[in-house]
């Protein structure tokens, strides 16, 4: 839940020990997936805030790649504490197909605002507003997918980006959510650390 201090939203808790296989997430207690959450948690934030900055990126492409690759470190980082053997293909194909399942809902959005840099005058300012904020919200939602998808004992060979389709729409308005919080108030989110 948001607070008016705070870019606080509601996350997901992937620990449902019912659901955990024989992984290094089943290995852990109750206790240790909380502690890893938690520090997941502070990961997905950190690349959700600095996807916002490469939203200011004004060349059509290099945008992307670039958020590309923030989104695939972040997934490397998500993956450590679980245990994750990473490797930047099997990265990348887990990614592309988390992008591929849902395309038809969320990448018109981003095909539409990144061609409208493209109009003289009012396309570039109208796009510095937009891009942070999709940014930010669809980092947000790949962080959580893959976070709730490593705490249930999945890896990157188990993913399955259909399963998580609903999953990432809801968690992609949660990550609107704290991506305009965190634009209008990015002091109270550095006050949240401990």
């Amino acid at each position: 839940m948001s607070t008016e201090t705070s870019p606080e939203v509601e996350t997901s808790s992937p620990l449902d020990p019912e659901q955990l296989p024989d992984t290094a997430a089943a290995d852990m207690d109750l206790d240790e997936l909380a502690e890893v959450n938690d520090r997941a948690q502070g990961i997905i934030r950190k690349h959700s805030l600095i996807s916002m900055g490469l939203g200011l990126i004004v060349l059509p492409g290099l945008d992307v790649a670039a958020l590309l690759a923030q989104q695939l470190y972040m997934i490397q980082q998500l993956g450590r504490p679980y245990n994750i053997n990473f490797t930047n293909d099997l990265g990348k194909k887990a990614l592309t197909s988390l992008i591929a399942a849902v395309v038809p809902r969320t990448s018109l959005k981003y095909m539409v605002f990144g061609l409208f840099r493209l109009i003289p005058l009012i396309g570039q300012p109208v796009s510095l507003l937009t891009m942070p904020l999709l940014n930010g919200a669809a980092t947000y939602a790949v962080g959580q997918v893959f976070n709730k998808h490593f705490a249930t004992g999945g890896t990157l060979l188990s993913f399955d980006p259909i399963r998580y389709r609903a999953y990432y729409a809801r968690m992609l308005e949660k990550g609107k959510q704290f991506a305009s919080e965190s634009r209008t108030k990015p002091s109270a989110h550095k006050q949240k650390r401990h």
